[in-house]
């Protein structure tokens, strides 16, 4: 699957990423659901967790 819309992933402010459970709760699916769509985006971005995703999508956007 393609996990490159990540500005559509839902979230408090540009800076606050949501949990996981609130993540599941707004999309109505699974905790669990969530984490494997997660670990596929960090797969494709090839880093570890949450914040280094942030922090690749922020690069992504500028360009850079």
């Amino acid at each position: 699957g393609d996990h490159r819309d990540l500005h559509s992933f839902p979230r408090r402010r540009s800076s606050d990423l949501l949990r996981n459970t609130e993540i599941a709760s707004q999309l109505m699916i699974s905790p669990n659901t969530v984490k494997f769509h997660l670990r596929a985006v960090y797969a494709e971005l090839g880093v570890r967790n949450r914040v280094e995703a942030a922090q690749a999508f922020a690069r992504m956007r500028r360009g850079s």
